[in-house]
């Protein structure tokens, strides 16, 4: 079992990053599981891990600065960035290119057009991460842009929706009891 904590000393976690790890997974070989298969995954499932730390613990692991893995990883992190501290649930193609040559220095033009192309593209269950709208030049998260579809949709629902007969003496009662 110690040799479980080497391992994940290797992948540059402190003492206290492990406890915490394998408190929220239930044992070390499956947070080195984690970390191997897609350290990424910490960002959104565990408090207090960002780009930074998942970063560093993939470059650990052995996967290549330049990475599908990594990029990929990258273009979804920045996109949930922006959509969580400004609102934004797009960026333009400018934006998310100097995002990459800011976090990831080694990536080149080619590898963040690759990027985005892919990403782009109908994945193995048939839905693209991101989606690009040529007209604006900008991007964003298909799951954001659902989110952002359904709630129109609601509140196009609700515009159409009658207005319900009230009682003005009952509303003026509950009023003065409050």
């Amino acid at each position: 079992n110690s040799s479980v904590y080497v391992k994940l000393y290797e992948f540059g976690l402190t003492k206290n990053a492990i406890d915490k790890l394998v408190g929220k997974y239930g044992s070390p070989q499956l947070v080195i599981n984690k970390i191997t298969e897609n350290p990424y995954v910490l960002i959104s499932e565990v408090e207090g891990y960002g780009w930074a730390k998942a970063d560093a613990m993939a470059l650990n692991a052995g996967i290549a600065p330049t990475s599908t893995f990594r990029l990929n990883a990258f273009v979804e992190f920045y996109l949930t960035k922006v959509a969580n501290e400004d609102g934004n649930t797009w960026v333009s193609l400018q934006e998310i290119r100097n995002a990459f040559y800011e976090y990831i220095p080694e990536a080149t033009d080619e590898d963040v057009r690759k990027t985005l192309k892919g990403l782009n593209l109908p994945n193995a269950l048939g839905y693209s991460i991101i989606k690009y709208f040529p007209e604006t030049d900008r991007i964003c998260l298909t799951r954001y842009l659902k989110l952002e579809q359904d709630i129109a949709k609601e509140l196009k629902r609700i515009m159409k929706g009658a207005n319900l007969p009230y009682d003005k003496d009952k509303i003026e009662e509950v009023q003065k009891e409050t």
